[in-house]
Protein backbone atom coordinates (compact mmCIF):
# COMPACT_ATOMS: atom_id res chain seq x y z
CA UNK A 1 0.00 0.00 0.00
CA UNK A 2 1.04 3.57 -0.51
CA UNK A 3 2.18 5.89 2.43
CA UNK A 4 -0.10 8.84 2.22
CA UNK A 5 2.12 11.80 2.11
CA UNK A 6 0.74 15.35 3.28
CA UNK A 7 2.61 18.33 2.76
CA UNK A 8 2.19 20.69 6.23
CA UNK A 9 1.30 24.42 5.19
CA UNK A 10 1.60 26.62 7.80
CA UNK A 11 2.24 30.04 8.66
CA UNK A 12 6.09 31.01 9.11
CA UNK A 13 6.97 34.74 8.42
CA UNK A 14 7.35 36.84 11.65
CA UNK A 15 7.35 33.40 13.68
CA UNK A 16 10.61 32.24 15.83
CA UNK A 17 12.73 29.68 14.65
CA UNK A 18 12.12 28.15 18.32
CA UNK A 19 8.73 27.31 17.16
CA UNK A 20 8.98 26.47 14.07
CA UNK A 21 10.86 23.85 14.99
CA UNK A 22 8.74 22.82 18.03
CA UNK A 23 6.09 22.55 15.82
CA UNK A 24 8.00 20.78 13.07
CA UNK A 25 8.53 18.04 15.64
CA UNK A 26 5.13 17.61 16.84
CA UNK A 27 4.25 16.81 13.32
CA UNK A 28 7.17 14.19 12.72
CA UNK A 29 6.00 12.60 15.47
CA UNK A 30 2.34 12.86 14.76
CA UNK A 31 3.48 11.39 11.08
CA UNK A 32 5.39 8.91 12.66
CA UNK A 33 2.48 7.83 15.06
CA UNK A 34 -0.04 7.63 11.86
CA UNK A 35 2.57 6.38 9.20
CA UNK A 36 2.07 9.33 7.27
CA UNK A 37 5.14 10.57 5.24
CA UNK A 38 5.77 14.78 5.89
CA UNK A 39 6.99 17.11 3.52
CA UNK A 40 7.67 19.84 5.78
CA UNK A 41 8.99 23.50 4.74
CA UNK A 42 10.40 23.86 7.57
CA UNK A 43 12.30 20.93 8.09
CA UNK A 44 13.16 21.49 3.95
CA UNK A 45 14.91 25.04 4.75
CA UNK A 46 16.60 23.91 7.68
CA UNK A 47 14.86 26.48 9.86
CA UNK A 48 17.05 26.48 13.15
CA UNK A 49 16.18 26.94 16.96
CA UNK A 50 16.37 30.49 17.60
CA UNK A 51 14.16 33.61 19.08
CA UNK A 52 15.03 35.61 15.85
CA UNK A 53 11.79 36.28 13.77
CA UNK A 54 11.66 35.12 10.10
CA UNK A 55 11.95 37.18 8.04
CA UNK A 56 12.39 36.71 4.09
CA UNK A 57 13.10 38.87 0.97
CA UNK A 58 11.94 38.24 -2.23
CA UNK A 59 14.53 36.33 -3.47
CA UNK A 60 14.25 33.80 -0.86
CA UNK A 61 11.10 33.40 -1.51
CA UNK A 62 11.10 32.71 -5.34
CA UNK A 63 13.34 30.18 -4.20
CA UNK A 64 11.92 28.71 -1.38
CA UNK A 65 7.62 28.46 -3.16
CA UNK A 66 9.19 27.37 -5.97
CA UNK A 67 10.25 24.14 -3.79
CA UNK A 68 7.34 24.14 -1.62
CA UNK A 69 5.49 23.64 -4.92
CA UNK A 70 7.33 20.79 -5.83
CA UNK A 71 6.41 19.20 -2.69
CA UNK A 72 3.23 20.09 -3.04
CA UNK A 73 3.00 18.13 -6.48
CA UNK A 74 4.69 15.26 -4.68
CA UNK A 75 2.13 14.95 -1.56
CA UNK A 76 -1.04 13.20 -1.79
CA UNK A 77 -2.70 15.97 0.58
CA UNK A 78 -2.18 19.85 2.15
CA UNK A 79 -2.62 19.95 5.60
CA UNK A 80 -3.10 23.52 6.25
CA UNK A 81 -1.80 23.75 10.55
CA UNK A 82 -2.49 27.28 11.72
CA UNK A 83 -5.75 28.12 9.94
CA UNK A 84 -6.08 30.39 12.21
CA UNK A 85 -3.25 32.93 10.94
CA UNK A 86 -3.30 34.96 8.53
CA UNK A 87 -0.91 34.23 5.69
CA UNK A 88 -0.58 34.63 1.84
CA UNK A 89 1.83 32.10 1.60
CA UNK A 90 -0.90 29.70 3.20
CA UNK A 91 -3.65 31.13 0.87
CA UNK A 92 -1.40 30.52 -1.86
CA UNK A 93 0.19 26.98 -0.87
CA UNK A 94 -3.54 25.69 -0.64
CA UNK A 95 -5.04 27.15 -4.28
CA UNK A 96 -2.11 25.35 -5.75
CA UNK A 97 -3.41 22.40 -4.23
CA UNK A 98 -6.77 22.56 -4.27
CA UNK A 99 -8.11 24.07 -7.76
CA UNK A 100 -4.97 23.61 -10.03
CA UNK A 101 -3.77 19.94 -8.77
CA UNK A 102 -6.89 18.98 -7.39
CA UNK A 103 -5.27 17.60 -4.14
CA UNK A 104 -7.73 17.94 -0.87
CA UNK A 105 -6.83 20.30 1.46
CA UNK A 106 -7.40 19.41 5.69
CA UNK A 107 -7.64 22.98 7.83
CA UNK A 108 -6.91 23.03 11.42
CA UNK A 109 -8.81 26.05 12.89
CA UNK A 110 -9.24 25.75 16.75
CA UNK A 111 -12.60 28.03 17.07
CA UNK A 112 -13.27 28.24 13.73
CA UNK A 113 -17.47 29.04 14.11
CA UNK A 114 -19.29 30.83 10.83
CA UNK A 115 -17.07 30.84 8.23
CA UNK A 116 -17.11 31.03 4.75
CA UNK A 117 -14.07 28.57 5.32
CA UNK A 118 -16.86 25.88 7.12
CA UNK A 119 -18.89 25.75 3.69
CA UNK A 120 -15.70 25.66 1.16
CA UNK A 121 -13.19 23.91 3.21
CA UNK A 122 -12.71 20.04 1.98
CA UNK A 123 -12.18 19.29 6.27
CA UNK A 124 -11.84 21.55 8.59
CA UNK A 125 -10.20 20.00 12.16
CA UNK A 126 -10.23 21.79 15.90
CA UNK A 127 -6.63 20.10 16.43
CA UNK A 128 -4.13 19.05 14.57
CA UNK A 129 -3.95 15.25 15.75
CA UNK A 130 -7.93 15.09 14.60
CA UNK A 131 -6.42 16.40 11.40
CA UNK A 132 -3.85 13.30 10.72
CA UNK A 133 -6.78 10.68 11.94
CA UNK A 134 -8.63 12.39 9.54
CA UNK A 135 -6.13 12.21 6.48
CA UNK A 136 -6.00 8.47 7.17
CA UNK A 137 -8.93 7.71 7.47
CA UNK A 138 -10.52 9.73 4.16
CA UNK A 139 -7.25 9.71 1.95
CA UNK A 140 -5.19 6.82 3.26
CA UNK A 141 -5.57 4.26 0.50
CA UNK A 142 -4.76 5.02 -3.17
CA UNK A 143 -8.46 3.30 -3.39
CA UNK A 144 -9.48 6.56 -1.56
CA UNK A 145 -7.56 9.01 -3.19
CA UNK A 146 -9.02 7.55 -6.45
CA UNK A 147 -12.53 8.16 -5.02
CA UNK A 148 -11.67 11.82 -4.14
CA UNK A 149 -10.53 12.20 -7.68
CA UNK A 150 -13.24 10.67 -9.51
CA UNK A 151 -15.83 12.95 -7.36
CA UNK A 152 -13.99 16.12 -7.93
CA UNK A 153 -13.63 15.54 -11.88
CA UNK A 154 -17.73 15.01 -11.65
CA UNK A 155 -18.07 18.07 -10.10
CA UNK A 156 -15.80 19.95 -11.79
CA UNK A 157 -14.34 18.92 -15.56
CA UNK A 158 -18.09 19.99 -16.68
CA UNK A 159 -18.23 23.23 -14.58
CA UNK A 160 -14.53 24.10 -16.36
CA UNK A 161 -15.99 23.70 -19.47
CA UNK A 162 -18.83 26.01 -18.82
CA UNK A 163 -16.86 28.25 -17.72
CA UNK A 164 -14.51 28.41 -20.60
CA UNK A 165 -17.75 28.69 -23.03
CA UNK A 166 -19.61 31.27 -20.97
CA UNK A 167 -15.85 33.57 -21.13
CA UNK A 168 -15.95 32.80 -25.02
CA UNK A 169 -19.21 33.58 -25.83
CA UNK A 170 -18.46 37.10 -23.35
CA UNK A 171 -15.31 38.19 -25.48
CA UNK A 172 -17.69 37.76 -28.64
Amino acid sequence: MSKLRAYISSSMTGRSGTDLVKQAALIQNLGRHYGVEILDPIVEEGVEESHVLLANNLDTLRKFFSRDKEMIRKAHILIDITADRKSFGTEYEIGYARYHLHRPCIRVHPNLAHSVAVIESDVICRDVETAFRTAVMLFGSPFQRLLWAIHIAKHSWWRLILVRLSIFWWWI
